[in-house]
């Protein structure tokens, strides 16, 4: 069996766990320790490095949560973080030092989510036959709407009439501040639609936008005022639209359709994937029909 030394995650490590999501082939932005650390106070952390040789080969993605591991409760997902090289035997093999390694801390039970295939730049599905081999229960299966660029599905009847009648007329730009989307059209329409509020408040987003301005991007479309917008979520392959919200006269007039047009077919047309995020109630197994309708 693979030796392997484990190491938790201490602030010494920032620089050397930066510096490996950046190259591993499954980790996004969202795993740098800028983006993490923001909701610390409310995801204890338990993450993990590990090494094989004196090398460090992985890392885990991970938070306490009572008598349990989260991997990882404040992001959409998490999990093992693995270089290019990784072989499927060693990532076994790290699979059952991390579990031996939260046996003895007396946890016994880890709830993982997996990396959607899309984010990933180079295959990295090892985790999966892992999670069989140890007979994991399946816990919650979210829906993702995503376009794949290489395939293009044809616009709505609809959706081609809005976008060829207001292209020219409504302006879209990139804005630094999202002060007036969140207030002025998300947090109600949130509100309203789901008595919910966004994950982020305005000053996390803004803080989160200020240290990652390539990664989280907010795009607004606008007629003589503002009429929606979306916060989107960049990777080196997908683009993810985390936010989307328009006002009542932005949805009457389709400003969402020619924001999207403009964002699929010039912003991010080097991209091979475009996620229209999830469709899923609470708990999961609610769909929200008229929202994964919007999206496809």
């Amino acid at each position: 069996m693979v030796s392997v030394v484990i190491k938790r995650f201490g602030k010494v490590d920032t620089k050397l766990w930066n510096s490996f999501v950046k190259e591993a082939k499954n980790a996004t932005f969202l795993f740098d320790r800028g983006y993490m650390d923001y909701h610390a106070d409310r995801f204890p952390d338990h993450s993990l490095l590990l090494y094989t040789d004196g090398r460090l080969r992985a890392l885990f993605v991970a938070n306490e949560d009572r008598d349990a591991i989260v991997s990882h409760g404040g992001l959409s997902y998490g999990g093992l973080l693995l270089e290019k090289d990784a072989r499927l035997e060693e990532v076994l093999a790290l699979f059952f030092h991390i579990l031996e390694y939260y046996h003895l801390q007396g946890i016994n039970k880890i709830v993982y989510k997996c990396l959607p295939f899309y984010y990933a730049t180079f295959p990295a599905q090892e985790d999966l036959y892992a999670l069989f081999l140890l007979k994991a229960v399946l816990l919650q299966r979210d829906t993702s709407s995503v376009c794949v660029k290489s395939m293009p599905s044809p616009y709505q009847q609809r959706r081609k009439k809005n976008t060829k009648q207001n292209s020219a007329t409504f302006r879209i730009s990139e804005s630094n501040d999202p002060t007036e989307f969140w207030n002025d059209v998300l947090i109600p329409n949130l509100k309203e639609k789901f008595g919910a509020e966004p994950v982020h408040t305005l000053e996390e987003i803004k803080k989160l936008m200020q240290s990652f301005p390539n990664h989280i991007q907010l795009f607004e479309v606008r007629d003589e005022g503002l009429l929606g917008g979306t916060v989107i979520y960049s990777t080196p392959l997908t683009a993810h639209a985390q936010y989307t919200s328009a006002t009542q006269l932005g949805k009457e007039v389709g400003a969402l359709d020619v924001l999207f047009h403009h964002l699929l077919s010039d912003v991010f047309q080097e991209k091979a994937y475009f996620s229209f995020g999830t469709s899923n109630g609470d708990p999961a197994r609610s769909l929200n029909r008229g929202l994964v309708n919007w999206k496809e």
